[in-house]
C-alpha cells in the first residue's frame, strides 16, 4: 500500500518531540543548577533555580496530558525567562548567556521558522541589550563582538535548516498525494480501479448504514465486447473503454458517487439513495446513455451500437451487510440482464 511507499513525514512529529524534549531539558538543567547552588552556597541563585523548577514542574502537571505542544511553548518561555534572570542575577558573570544559542534552535522548532526567526532575534536582542550593560566588567568589547556574530550566525543557521526539512516535508506529501491518486486509478479509462473499490465499498455501506439511506451496487458490463475487439482492434476497444467509463461519470455528478473499473470491460457504480426506486432511474439512465453515444458495433446482436448491461443491487440500511454477498447478488442481476437480452437493466 502506498504508506509503505513513503514514509508519513510530519513537521508536526518534530514539535512533539522538541516540545517534550525542551520540558524534560528544561527540567533536568534547573534541578542539576539547583543543587548545584545549594552546595556551593550560592543563596541567590539557588533561590531563582529553585523558583524556576518548581515553576517548570508545575506547569508539567498541569499541561503534560492537556498540550504538550502548548507545554513545550510554555517550557520554552520560561527557560529563556530563567536566561534573564541567571544573567541579571549572576551579574553577567560566567557563561549563562550561552544558554541562548540553545533556545535559538528550539524557538525556531516549536514556534516554526517564520514565527521562530522572528521570536529568535527578539531574543536575541533582548540578550545583546542586557549583556551590553556588562561590557568591560564580565565581558571584553571583542567578547561581545563575538557573541552577537554567534548568536546571529546560529539564528541563520537553525532558520535554513528548519526551512529546508519544512520544504523537504511539503514535497513529500505531494509526492505522497499523488502516489496515493496514482495507485487508486485505472490508467486507462481515468476512473477508479478495482483497488480502490475494495476499499471504499465496506465503507459506502457503513455510511449508507448511519445515515439511513439505500445504497445500490449496480454492475455493468458493455454488451459482446470480444467480438467488438475481434473487429474494430484493440486499440479502438480501448477507446470504447474510455468513452463509457467517461460517460458513467457524466451521469454520475455526485460527489458520494463512485465509478469503478473492475476489471476488462466490466464496470461497477456505487451510489447513494433516498428512496429504493431512484436506484433503477439512474441505472437505466447510464444503460441509454451508452447507446446515445452511437458508438459503431456492427457485430452486437442487440443494437447497431456500443451497449451495456445492467445488474443492480439495493441494500436497505436495516439490512445484512455482507461485502460477498451484495457483490454477488449484483453480480447475479448483470448475469439475469445478459440472459434476459442485454442492452438492459435487472435488479435482484
Amino acid at each position: 500500500m502506498i504508506k509503505e511507499l513513503v514514509p508519513n513525514f510530519k513537521k508536526d512529529s518534530r514539535q512533539l518531540i522538541a516540545s517534550k524534549s525542551i520540558t524534560l531539558f528544561g527540567l533536568g538543567v534547573t534541578l542539576f543548577f539547583t543543587m548545584y547552588s545549594y552546595f556551593f552556597n550560592n543563596s541567590i541563585l539557588l533561590y531563582v533555580d529553585l523558583f524556576l523548577l518548581l515553576l517548570l514542574f508545575i506547569t508539567t502537571l498541569i499541561m503534560k496530558k492537556r498540550n504538550i505542544y502548548l507545554l513545550g511553548k510554555i517550557a520554552l518561555i520560561i527557560m529563556l525567562a530563567g536566561v534573564f534572570i541567571l544573567i541579571y542575577a549572576n551579574n553577567g558573570m560566567g557563561l549563562v548567556f550561552a544558554w541562548s544559542f540553545i533556545a535559538t534552535k528550539f524557538i525556531i522548532i516549536i514556534f516554526g521558522y517564520k514565527r521562530g526567526l522572528i521570536y529568535s532575534f527578539l531574543f536575541n536582542i533582548a540578550i545583546f541589550v542586557l549583556m551590553y550593560k556588562y561590557i568591560g566588567e564580565a565581558i571584553t568589547s571583542s567578547g561581545y563582538v563575538r557573541f552577537i556574530s554567534i548568536s546571529i550566525t546560529l539564528t541563520i543557521i537553525a532558520f535554513a535548516y528548519e526551512y529546508s526539512i519544512d520544504n523537504t516535508i511539503k514535497r513529500l506529501h505531494k509526492i505522497q498525494a499523488n502516489l496515493e491518486e496514482t495507485i487508486k486509478i485505472d490508467s486507462l479509462t481515468n476512473i477508479f480501479n478495482r483497488r480502490y473499490f475494495d476499499t471504499i465499498f465496506p465503507q459506502q455501506i457503513k455510511i449508507s448504514k448511519r445515515n439511513n439511506k439505500y445504497l445500490a451496487l449496480t454492475m455493468i458490463d458493455i454488451d459482446n465486447f470480444k467480438s467488438y475487439n475481434d473487429t474494430y482492434g484493440h486499440q479502438a476497444g480501448d477507446e470504447v473503454l474510455k468513452s463509457v467509463a467517461q460517460s458513467f461519470k457524466s451521469s454520475l455528478k455526485r460527489p458520494d458517487d463512485y465509478v469503478f473499473r473492475l476489471g476488462g470491460e466490466e464496470f461497477g457504480v456505487l451510489y447513494q439513495l433516498n428512496k429504493k426506486e431512484n436506484a433503477l432511474v439512474v441505472a437505466n439512465k447510464i444503460c441509454k446513455n451508452i447507446e446515445r453515444l452511437k458508438i459503431a458495433h456492427s457485430e452486437n446482436s442487440v443494437s447497431p451500437f456500443v451497449t451495456v448491461s445492467i445488474g443492480v443491487h439495493i441494500v436497505k440500511p436495516q439490512d445484512k451487510h455482507d461485502c460477498d454477498d451484495i457483490y454477488k447478488i449484483a453480480d447475479d442481476a448483470l448475469y439475469v440482464a445478459k440472459q434476459n437480452g442485454k442492452n438492459r437493466v435487472e435488479e435482484l
